[in-house]
């Protein structure tokens, strides 16, 4: 996508210098659209220079329509790195219930899911509970192929 960016503002300084130069011949080009009664006349450099800046209004307006999603969506993710970063502190100051409390919680909706629930299988095990313990490496062993190797 960038690579397009860069051709076409390329293509733009190019026509751009064009149009600004001196001309080669007297003939700048004419276009005359017509479409159910309307007409749209120009000369063919300021219709590229047209599309351009209209294909750049477009990508900027779909930036802005994907924005909301994108700020609640990194909202979000950080609740949940947030929860991991003080269940891993929790875990190193032996506070195992507090641990596994905030490791599984935020597992839910986490970019890595399986790194809360191996770490909140480490806090049952601390605090004694087998089963919660195994109850968590399934749910770690569940979230794909790279959680598999860390939970076996």
């Amino acid at each position: 996508m960038r690579l397009l960016h860069v051709l076409l503002a390329l293509v733009g300084a190019l026509l751009l210098g064009a149009w600004l130069a001196p001309p080669l011949g007297e003939d700048p080009g004419y276009v005359l659209i017509r479409f159910q009664g309307w007409a749209f006349e120009t000369t063919a450099v300021a219709l590229a220079l047209l599309l351009i800046v209209a294909y750049f209004v477009f990508r900027l307006a779909l930036w802005l329509l994907r924005l909301p999603g994108r700020a609640v969506r990194g909202a979000v993710e950080g609740r949940h790195e947030a929860r991991l970063e003080r269940g891993l502190l929790a875990y190193a100051e032996g506070r195992w219930a507090r641990a596994e409390k905030l490791l599984a919680g935020g597992a839910r909706g986490s970019a890595d899911p399986a790194a809360h629930y191996l770490a909140a299988a480490r806090a049952a095990q601390a605090r004694g509970d087998d089963r919660a313990r195994e109850e968590y490496l399934a749910l770690a062993d569940d979230q794909g192929d790279r959680s598999r190797f860390a939970a076996e």
